[in-house]
């Protein structure tokens, strides 16, 4: 897959909010020297920034749908526009491009269907180390799940201890 930069993800972005009828993420009509139907550039980067977060943190437009659906009534339309673009950016993207944000869980996808794709990364026998984290969001998580379960590869954490590791360290911060 090739990656896009952040001006593509802008560009797959504004192609699908121009195909479907938006109410909140488009121009109204009324705004002097607007331009019907196009988002504001302020918008496009707004939602390609929310989409960036939501996939850093592992949160599909399938997840997303279902936290829409539970959603209060006050703010579902806005949202369940979004999960349209979020959708329709994930389509334009495709088999061919990935975002930056999605790598790390393509590469999860990658490891979960075949246990050769680390030997091609790196072919001899090593030890992964992670240091200096206090926290992991779900693609991080199932990443480093991956490597612990490969008996090929040594893999060791550091965890610092602080408050927001509380649920690690309770007795040593009792």
């Amino acid at each position: 897959r090739r990656i896009i930069s952040p001006s593509m993800q802008g560009m797959a972005v504004s192609e699908a909010i121009s195909g479907g009828e938006f109410k909140f993420f488009k121009y109204a009509s009324f705004r002097p020297g607007a331009r019907k139907g196009v988002a504001p550039i302020g918008t496009i980067k707004k939602v390609v920034d929310q989409i960036d977060y939501l996939k850093e943190n592992g949160i599909t437009p399938e997840d997303f749908r279902y936290l829409v659906s539970i959603s209060e009534e006050s703010e579902r339309q806005k949202l369940e526009e979004f999960t349209a673009i979020y959708s329709g950016y994930e389509n334009s993207l495709g088999s061919k491009f990935i975002d930056g944000s999605g790598l790390l869980s393509y590469l999860n996808t990658r490891l979960a269907a075949s246990k050769d794709v680390l030997k091609k990364i790196h072919p001899e026998k090593c030890t992964f180390y992670v240091e200096g984290f206090y926290s992991f969001k779900k693609p991080e998580l199932e990443f480093l799940r991956h490597l612990s379960a490969r008996k090929e590869f040594s893999f060791l954490i550091k965890l610092d201890c602080s408050d927001r590791n509380e649920n690690i360290f309770r007795t040593m911060l009792s």
